[in-house]
């Protein structure tokens, strides 16, 4: 059964975020693809369903554990107002078609788009020195969650994000 048909509204659905999520670094609500570097991503729809969601661009940092030999990286820990976001989340944003996904990434590979493709939060990112240097396209991950209502889902995780660390992620900021 789906969150919707248990909760029933948009209304609902929010009563149950405010009430029932704990602390963002207990992880995001969802069922959420594995992190998928950016610079090992090809096509999308190899890795992505068609279907609609909610998508975090996420900052890496190189982990020299033993026992991180094959994904030697985890996620970033970003100074926030009220805390450290322990999931290196950058961006989130939500989708109704995996191309926003491509245009994502495409954007802070930096690689050539028309201006009607380019995805802001990507181009800010490329142009703000501060991110880009810290976060060069091999630090940089994509994963997505699948929902039925990706606008609804999207706000709830920016809700859930600011009364975590009392502001929205780092790239959302300049577009809220």
């Amino acid at each position: 059964m789906s969150t919707d048909q248990l909760l029933g509204s948009a209304e609902a659905l929010e009563n149950w975020f405010l009430h029932n999520w704990g602390h963002w670094n207990e992880g995001p609500p969802g069922r959420w693809a594995g992190l998928y570097r950016l610079k090992g991503v090809g096509r999308i729809s190899k890795y992505c369903e068609s279907y609609c969601g909610v998508y975090r661009l996420v900052g890496l940092v190189e982990d020299k554990s033993p026992f991180k030999r094959r994904w030697p990286f985890a996620a970033a820990s970003l100074d926030r107002v009220c805390g450290h976001d322990e999931t290196g989340t950058l961006y989130i944003g939500s989708f109704l078609e995996r191309r926003r996904l491509a245009q994502l990434i495409l954007s802070c590979r930096d690689e050539p788009w028309s201006s009607r493709d380019a995805h802001g939060a990507g181009a800010t990112l490329r142009a703000t020195a501060c991110l880009s240097g810290r976060f060069p396209v091999e630090r940089l991950a994509v994963t997505w969650c699948y929902d039925a209502r990706p606008a609804l889902a999207e706000k709830q995780l920016l809700r859930c994000y600011r009364e975590s660390f009392g502001e929205l992620p780092p790239l959302n900021a300049y577009w809220a």
